[in-house]
């Protein structure tokens, strides 16, 4: 009797727990499934009005030919519940099952299959895209070969790259079409389209990106955050980046890419009518340049910018028309080739915090580059017109030898620069009040403020207008041609400079002690016109000389 009924209650708990799930309102669903060359992606639809599912009681199993091989739980964001399964073979059929916990149990909820895909595996056979769903994917599969087959209008709505910390390491080929209508501010790790490229870019106009944000991050582009690859063939147009935040440390700022990094390349690139508008505070160190931010054993080749710079900083800054600086990186040289810039700068530094160990607080701006540091730059060409209001340092551990330096071409250059020529102006002024407080030297010049040995060769200022009107204390050295030194390779034509209203047409070395100038004057004499219809060998920037000296 005992036994009977012992029998009938376990078949009774049995029937309760039948009716249970027999009466679960819990559903799941496969509803979309995205395969790629090396990876399955799908979203779920998971039906959960009860809230049964226990706590990270959903489960996908992946199977090949019968076996298991992996198991992960859905992640769910933005609203999204989705499985991706990476490292899988080219060319396979893989099965997968959904499990979910419920009541006590796991319960087998839904099936699918996928074959990961050839396409995309060559040049010759590339995963086509044709939608802004297409573009979103290349997230599955980030070393596949991808061809734009329309343009992509995204009609100003909100988009980031779904990255992460992944690299892009594919080629993409615009195939001369356009990613337009773009509002970039979602955060993540590389801002961008492409976030970090370590592959191909190429045969592509972006148009019309507004970029903006005040959360802090550090390396920004409207193309790549950071770039390890090659740009090829790309036009950035009608865009803006506006940033305002404060991060510790350094932060890269770019037009077209935030960081170019050893090796990579740029070339037959335009970037057009971009704004870059930085408000940055407390310890940043912010690199910035229509281009790129910064460049590190990068080389640029048939580059063009045109736009302006609106920079607002409290630390030492780098800042150029095109790239804020560029360095070599051990043996590998940093390169810069057959560039243009037509753009504005303006700048205003306002140093409030230092430490006691802190460097010099260093503010470098060019027309073309802010620094160039071991670098190779050659057939260059800016037409900039450079202002800074303000470059102060009021912090109580300010070491007294903080530095500005100003070019046309280069704020300050360690490299050799050959046939570089620049137009434009270069204004230091403040009309509510000075301009300076606490640096102690201050470097301009019409082509680079600060060169370390000899540098600028077969390089002309034409026409550059500087004007600098202060009476803080301070060691002014300013030229049409170099800042720092005089040089018989590194010439000027025409143009003014005029220091508190006073003209001169030498090098001059000037310092100001409570608002008496004691001016130094070195001969520095302007180039003859008759030199100027032969001055370039590259017939590029002849071509560009001889048409501003004849309007």
């Amino acid at each position: 009797m005992k036994k009977g009924l012992t029998l009938f209650a376990f078949l009774f708990t049995l029937l309760v727990l039948a009716g249970c799930t027999s009466n679960s309102s819990v559903k799941v669903e496969i509803d979309t499934i995205t395969p790629a060359r090396t990876s399955v992606y799908f979203e779920l639809e998971v039906t959960d009005p009860e809230e049964e599912i226990a706590e990270n009681g959903l489960t996908a199993v992946l199977y090949y030919e019968g076996n298991e091989l992996t198991r992960k739980a859905p992640v769910t964001k933005d609203g999204v519940t989705s499985v991706q399964f990476d490292g899988l073979s080219v060319g396979y059929k893989y099965e997968f099952t959904i499990f979910a916990t419920y009541g006590g149990k796991s319960h087998k909820m839904a099936t699918g299959s996928a074959t990961t895909t050839l396409v995309g595996g060559t040049e010759d056979n590339p995963r086509l895209i044709t939608t802004i769903e297409d573009f979103n994917n290349i997230k599955n599969d980030l070393s596949a070969f991808y061809r734009l087959e329309a343009d992509l209008d995204f009609e100003n709505a909100d988009f980031q790259n779904t990255y992460g910390t992944n690299a892009f390491s594919g080629k993409f080929d615009g195939n001369g079409h356009t990613i337009k209508n773009i509002n970039m501010n979602l955060i993540t790790s590389y801002i961008g389209l492409f976030g970090y490229n370590k592959g191909t870019i190429k045969n592509l106009t972006v148009e019309n990106v507004t970029l903006a944000f005040t959360t802090p991050t550090q390396n920004v582009g409207i193309l790549a955050g950071k770039n390890a690859g090659l740009i090829d063939n790309v036009t950035l147009k009608n865009s803006s980046v506006t940033l305002a935040y404060a991060r510790t440390g350094e932060i890269y700022v770019g037009g077209l890419v935030g960081l170019s990094e050893s090796s990579s390349k740029i070339t037959n690139t335009t970037v057009e009518n971009v704004d870059l508008d930085l408000t940055i505070t407390g310890r940043t160190e912010p690199y910035a340049g229509l281009v790129a931010g910064r460049t590190q054993g990068a080389q640029l080749d048939q580059v063009t910018a045109s736009g302006s710079l609106d920079i607002s900083s409290q630390d030492t800054t780098f800042v150029g028309g095109l790239v804020g600086s560029m360095e070599n990186v051990g043996t590998i040289i940093s390169k810069l080739s057959h560039a243009e810039v037509t753009a504005s700068i303006e700048v205003s530094i306002d140093v409030l915090t230092t430490l006691t160990n802190d460097p010099a607080m260093s503010v470098y701006v060019g027309g073309l580059l802010g620094a160039s540091l071991g670098s190779t730059v050659s057939q260059v060409y800016s037409d900039t017109d450079i202002v800074v209001s303000k470059v102060s340092n009021t912090s109580t551990n300010n070491r007294e030898d903080d530095e500005l330096s100003i070019g046309g071409i280069v704020g300050i250059t360690t490299s050799n620069i050959t046939e570089a020529l620049s137009t434009g102006s270069i204004e230091i002024s403040n009309l509510t009040g000075e301009v300076f407080n606490g640096f102690e030297e201050v470097f301009v010049g019409g082509l680079a403020g600060y060169q370390l040995g000899d540098r600028v060769k077969q390089s002309l200022a034409y026409d550059m207008v500087i004007e600098i009107t202060t009476l803080a204390d301070l060691t002014l050295n300013v030229s049409n041609g170099l800042g720092n030194v005089t040089s018989p390779t590194a010439n000027y034509f025409g143009g003014s400079l005029t220091v508190n209203d006073t003209s001169y047409t030498a090098h001059l070395n000037l310092s100001i002690e409570n608002s008496v100038e004691t001016p130094v004057l070195t001969t520095y004499d302007a180039l003859l016109e008759t030199a100027l219809d032969a001055y370039f060998t590259d017939t590029v920037i002849q071509g560009l000389l001889t048409t501003i000296n004849a309007a």
